[in-house]
């Protein structure tokens, strides 16, 4: 929501809105997401868009989704998305799971333990 940040994706917007869908959901901004979050960026300020992008439904599942693929080798289970993606949304603290997959088991053993 930096100054500089916005500057560097366009100085506008809507430029900036597809730069975080691509950065953080991984995925072009559609229509309908543009002009909403570029309204709320208006209205409410940049880090308030931001921070609602960040902490969606969407971004959520897909940051469960890279560590496990990262740290697992494998996709997350729908059971487990879901869980980590309520635990994401109540710490906002990326690093809690990331030390969980790693203590595990399935971690160990596929680190050759």
């Amino acid at each position: 929501a930096s100054e500089e940040y916005f500057a560097r994706r366009g100085g506008n917007l809507g430029a900036w809105v597809d730069d975080l869908y691509r950065e953080l959901l991984g995925r072009p901004a559609d229509a309908e997401g543009r002009a909403h979050w570029a309204r709320v960026a208006q209205l409410y300020g940049r880090s308030v868009s931001s921070d609602q992008i960040y902490n969606g439904v969407e971004s959520l599942r897909r940051r469960v989704d890279r560590l496990y693929t990262d740290l697992l080798g494998r996709a997350a289970d729908p059971a487990g998305r879901d869980q980590w993606s309520g635990v994401l949304r109540a710490s906002r603290n990326d690093v809690e799971l990331a030390v969980t997959l790693v203590s595990s088991t399935e971690y160990l053993r596929r680190a050759g333990g």
